[in-house]
């Protein structure tokens, strides 16, 4: 007996959201439809969630990052550090944060009519703030930050490693080479959950070790969804930074010696013509010699013996406007303008006003609020667990050592991201105020953290 082969059985069910109708209910009784769409095809893979990303298949089998993509960590590393409009760049950015100044406060919902300078809650903050001074108690938060950037400018990837002590505290964030980690997927194409491993770190084309997202932290300032690697502000820039290398190195090569030259004697006499190739290479050396690595007689006048025609090949000079747009572009990828990496010849004092505040906005508030994201993740990661002992503080003189814990009541603020304009403004606001009697002069010294001569 010969049996007939079915569908299978999970794909007899109705797919969700199909039209199941009868084709014959689409059909006029005056004319046949031609072109129909038809149902759609049964998935492959029927009662599963959707994949975030159409992934590579054995992805994870494939030692080292960035395995899919078109440009690797290294190139992109190189690129940066060879171009010097990337480094200015960079270095400005890094400047404008370390000028910033953190706190961790009490956030306002909890305070509630409290003051947030009282000893019962400034104590704490000022012990974590004191544990964020040193996060991997090697380098100062200033110095971690400058660190970190370069990663996240360049490659836009981060590792940091949480490092606990025998007492399973939270010891150090340690920075981790971004380029060395290779992020894991699930069958959805996301990163794993513990316990399972999600990222690799993979030295010299080996797996060294694995990591769950309890132990280390992937950080991407530009996330995607068609890659589990973030999207580089140099990357977006790649073909102008190329452009600017091979710019520079055409220059670099006018001014090697012996690389372009400066002209060539053409024979006019008919007598010359006869000359054999060794006559005219002792020619040659004779007038290069005379003229090599003597820069007064290059500049002097020189007369040609008859029957020679000098023909200069000299291009024209260097053109300095094609670097500056290279370099101003670069600037807008960095969300800095010209003014801030020093370039003022068409700056004023109003238009120095108004583009400081435009790196203000675009570069120095976004990566300061991308650290204290980052920062407040952590206190409520840890909530309740003690700190270490170099971030422990004293309540008061002559009392025992208080132990502090996380307590995720408190949040990351940045002291320098204000406009002076809006501080100027609060200030005049808050003495209006308090002229009126609506508020006491140290609720408004507490409001706007300024000396008491600002505010009478």
């Amino acid at each position: 007996m010969v049996r007939t082969v079915g569908r299978p059985r999970a794909l007899r069910r109705p797919l969700p959201g199909a039209n199941q109708r009868p084709l014959a209910e689409y059909q006029s009784a005056s004319s046949q439809p031609f072109f129909l769409p038809g149902d759609p095809m049964n998935p492959a893979a029927p009662d599963s969630q959707p994949r975030q990303w159409d992934y590579p298949v054995g992805i994870n089998a494939i030692p080292g990052p960035r395995p899919e993509e078109l440009i690797s960590f290294a190139e992109l590393r190189n690129l940066a550090r060879y171009y010097g409009g990337v480094q200015i760049c960079e270095g400005v950015i890094i400047q404008s944060l370390q000028r910033l100044r953190m706190q961790v406060v009490p956030r306002a919902e909890f305070v509630g009519d409290g003051d947030p300078a009282a000893p019962g809650w400034a104590d704490a903050g000022r012990a974590m703030q004191a544990w964020f001074a040193e996060p991997d108690c090697r380098h100062d938060l200033p110095s971690w930050m400058a660190a970190a950037e370069r990663d996240l400018i360049e490659i836009d990837a981060l590792g940091v490693y949480h490092r606990r002590d025998r007492a399973g505290r939270l010891y150090g964030l340690e920075l981790v080479a971004g380029d060395t980690i290779s992020p894991l997927i699930d069958l959805l194409g996301r990163v794993p959950e513990p316990p399972a491993p999600a990222y690799a770190q993979v030295i010299k084309g080996v797996v060294a070790s694995l990591w769950t997202r309890r132990h280390l932290d992937y950080l991407v300032e530009h996330p995607r969804t068609d890659s589990p690697y973030g999207l580089s502000r140099v990357e977006r820039i790649v073909m102008t930074v190329n452009r600017a290398l091979r710019k520079e190195h055409y220059d670099l090569a006018r001014y090697t010696e012996g690389t372009i030259p400066a002209g060539y004697m053409v024979a006019t006499d008919p007598k010359l013509f006869g000359l054999n190739a060794d006559k005219f290479l002792t020619l040659e050396r004779q007038w290069n010699a005379m003229l090599a690595g003597n820069t007064p007689e290059r500049m002097r006048t020189r007369f040609i013996p008859p029957g020679w025609d000098f023909k200069s090949v000299a291009t024209e000079d260097v053109q300095t406007d094609f670097d500056r747009w290279l370099l101003n572009v670069t600037a807008a990828a960095m969300g800095l303008t010209m003014d801030e990496l020093g370039f003022t010849q068409t700056s004023n004092r109003s238009v120095g006003e108004s583009q400081e505040r435009v790196v203000r906005r675009n570069s120095t508030r976004p990566r300061a609020e991308f650290y204290g994201r980052y920062f407040n993740s952590i206190i409520r990661r840890y909530d309740g667990t003690p700190l270490r002992p170099n971030a422990q503080a004293v309540s008061a003189p002559g009392q025992p050592t208080r132990r502090y814990v996380w307590d995720k009541r408190y949040h990351v603020v940045w002291d320098g991201l204000e406009d002076p304009d809006e501080v100027s403004g609060r200030v005049v606001d808050a003495a209006t105020l308090v002229k009126a009697g609506i508020l006491r002069p140290d609720e408004a010294r507490s409001w706007l953290k300024l000396p008491r001569e600002l505010v009478g």
